[in-house]
């Protein structure tokens, strides 16, 4: 009750007068009492540095390889995509084992994607599961053909300078990507060591001149992201524990972009630990806020699969009256 207490006063201490002008996706259904979700404004704990400071991947444990079912409030699940996507030869891993999770009645899965919503159709198909991409800026919530996005007045303005960007450097080969309130793009790897000096100097500028709120990054050799500095993976999840609806809950990743959502889950255990926080990785120094680590996918699907059958052994558990059956959450 502690954590549900500071979380809430947390949700209402983070929305400061300026986030008026910034869009919001609103859905009562979804995000409890608070009625909205603003994906452009980051919890002022994500700041915050641990007394202990972030680990490396080398220094915290394997994750034990059990997650159980829980019986009382819903159980939370974030995915990023591509933890969960073996070799091309198995490219059904990730659809199954979503499929498999979002059937538990009591589970609310989440899978994160970098990738535009025209590009996830088949994953759309799958019953129940809810889809974020962008940082959270667009949802496609379970069981709805809505796409619910809130777009930052400032992109188009971004969109026309890296298009005017990409003309002045046509050697780069910049292909800009689809996206609502990301700016992101390709380049030809060749010449990298030439487009950090001579390109990202420029959008530098662009942004420090016109649009300070904006961040540039480049996430790997051949792609590059312009964001709101605010916009983060754990902002969804953020609000979403605030509705008080869940009692256990698992965050999965692998890189950078998806320590929010880790902070986000650990804030939850500041009163309990039920919510696992996992980084998929091989690199023993990569620093991490996740408590637990999985070497690879296979590991990832060995976890997940094995959850999804101890639910269906809850559930039987449950119909049969061997245990306390499963509570619906607080009515919001």
């Amino acid at each position: 009750m502690l954590y549900c207490l500071l979380l809430a006063v947390l949700t209402v201490l983070i929305l400061s007068s300026d986030t008026s002008a910034q869009p919001l996706i609103e859905d009562t259904a979804r995000f409890g009492h608070a009625g909205s979700f603003n994906p452009f404004k980051m919890p002022d704990y994500f700041t915050w540095e641990p007394t202990s400071g972030r680990k490396t991947v080398g220094q915290i444990d394997h994750h034990p390889g059990k997650f159980e079912p829980h019986g009382s409030g819903k159980v939370l699940i974030f995915l990023e995509l591509g933890a969960l996507r073996l070799p091309d030869w198995h490219t059904d891993s990730a659809y199954e084992i979503l499929k498999n999770l979002a059937s538990g009645e009591n589970n609310e899965v989440w899978m994160y994607s970098v990738k535009d919503l025209k590009y996830l159709d088949k994953y759309m198909t799958i019953p129940n599961l809810n889809i974020a991409t962008e940082h959270g800026a667009v949802l496609r919530m379970a069981g709805s053909d809505v796409i619910n996005n809130a777009v930052h007045t400032e992109v188009p303005q971004i969109k026309t300078a890296m298009a005017e960007i990409a003309k002045r450097y046509p050697i780069f080969n910049i292909h800009m990507l689809p996206g609502v309130n990301t700016v992101s793009f390709r380049y030809n790897k060749k010449y990298h060591d030439y487009f950090e000096p001579v390109v990202v100097a420029d959008i530098t500028k662009m942004l420090e001149q016109s649009h300070r709120d904006f961040t540039f990054r480049l996430d790997q050799i051949g792609y590059g992201e312009i964001k709101h500095k605010e916009s983060d993976r754990g902002n969804l999840i953020h609000h979403l524990l605030a509705t008080k609806w869940y009692s256990r809950g698992i965050a999965i990743g692998r890189r950078d972009v998806d320590e929010g959502m880790f902070k986000a889950m650990n804030m939850a255990n500041s009163f309990g630990a039920n919510f696992h926080t996992v980084i998929v990785s091989e690199s023993e120094e990569q620093e991490t806020s996740a408590k637990y680590k999985l070497a690879n996918t296979f590991q990832v699907l060995r976890l997940l699969s094995d959850y999804a059958r101890r639910q269906d052994n809850f559930k039987y558990a449950t119909q049969t009256g061997q245990i306390d059956p499963i509570k619906p959450p607080p009515d919001s």
